[in-house]
């Protein structure tokens, strides 16, 4: 055989082995950045849940480390993002956006603008989430954003409370609520193991569970008030879930 025949028939062979030790790394980095991502969500979480309540001095501590830690996702991926984010032409834009509303939200609470800072961080969640779907990542965060979402859709319900003589209006709670429920379900089920052991959010999700039951009495009974309350409790334990786990 020629030797650039033996040569080509080792590189056949070597190639595969290069290509699979390759794997791993490409792996890892997705991981590590979620990761990191994951590491800064945490207290912007906190932020979120602290503007709400009016604590400002809390909310600035929890902005201060999402925004250093998010510094950190900018310097170690804008330049070298994970493979499943390499063709994504908002890549850089989208981080140093976030980074921006992170520092942007301090010089706000600072200010005593607790409105503005409100304002500049509620795009954060949803812009993490387009970021993952339009490049076909999920996170277990993204099963809390679901169903903040499904909430979303029932609460309209609480403001404008549904005539339960109206066929389409009562179709379109029905499903909502069947929605909601599926969510809650699947949530629990793709839990990572960490969680699923953890007492909090069983306890947590398990609550929400039973108070889509009693929505469903409530919708079955055309209680109106039950309906008020129980969408009320529905909404604290979405508030706790995203606080705690998303």
């Amino acid at each position: 055989m020629s030797r650039w025949r033996v040569g080509l028939a080792a590189a056949w062979l070597v190639l595969p082995v290069l290509l699979y030790l390759s794997l791993p790394a490409r792996a890892g980095q997705l991981a590590a950045f979620n990761a990191a991502v994951a590491e800064a969500y945490a207290p912007y979480r906190g932020a979120v849940s602290y503007l709400r309540t009016g604590n400002l001095d809390l909310a600035a501590l929890e902005l201060e480390a999402a925004s250093a830690r998010w510094s950190a996702v900018i310097e170690r991926f804008a330049e070298a993002p994970p493979d499943a984010f390499a063709d994504d032409p908002a890549w850089r834009a989208t981080l140093k956006d976030l980074g921006g509303r992170f520092a942007q939200a301090i010089q706000a609470i600072d200010a005593g603008d607790p409105e503005t800072a409100r304002g500049l961080l509620a795009p954060v969640r949803g812009a993490l989430g387009a970021l993952r779907r339009r490049n076909n990542v999920t996170v277990f965060s993204d099963r809390i954003d679901e169903i903040t979402g499904a909430m979303d859709r029932l609460w309209r319900f609480r403001e404008d409370p549904p005539d339960f003589a109206e066929a389409a209006s009562l179709r379109e709670l029905q499903s909502a609520t069947a929605v909601l429920g599926y969510l809650l379900e699947r949530c629990a089920g793709e839990a990572p193991a960490q969680l699923r052991e953890r007492e909090d959010f069983t306890r947590l999700v398990g609550g929400a569970q039973t108070a889509v039951e009693r929505l469903w009495l409530a919708v079955e009974g055309k209680d109106e008030a039950l309906l008020l309350n129980t969408l009320r409790e529905l909404r604290s334990f979405d508030r706790m879930l995203f606080l705690r786990f998303g």
